[in-house]
């Protein structure tokens, strides 16, 4: 992707400031991160304090090491989603779109990659 289309694309896409961000220092000082912890559930029930204290989630995935393989999930999703969102936005700038535009038709549709996931049996 060309330099200058991924500054257009931060640009157009990241949040403003009036959103809580959920990531990070800022994230743990906000209180908004979420936690996906692995391991005996006492354990788990223990540590919970503390993490409320960084996080408004604590979600025990099994058992020990459960946790990380969760988190290595959700950050590749995260991952191939961004990158379609910069080739999306690549197609509609060389399709004549300006990229503010095509953000606010992807912001307000089903482009928004608000997906919600239902569990399977």
């Amino acid at each position: 992707m060309h330099q200058s289309l991924a500054v257009s694309v931060y640009t157009y896409t990241t949040p403003k400031p009036q959103h809580a961000m959920r990531t990070g220092v800022a994230g743990a000082r906000a209180g908004t991160l979420s936690f996906m912890v692995g391991g005996p559930q006492p354990s788990v029930t223990l540590a919970k304090p503390y993490l409320s204290l960084m996080g408004a989630r604590t979600i025990h995935c099994g058992s020990s090491g459960s946790g990380l393989a969760a988190k290595i999930c959700n950050n590749m999703i995260l991952g191939v989603q961004q990158i379609v969102v910069a080739e999306g936005m690549l197609l509609g700038k060389r399709m004549g779109l300006e990229p503010a535009v095509l953000a606010g038709v992807l912001n307000t549709s089903t482009g928004t990659l608000s997906t919600r996931l239902v569990m399977v049996i």
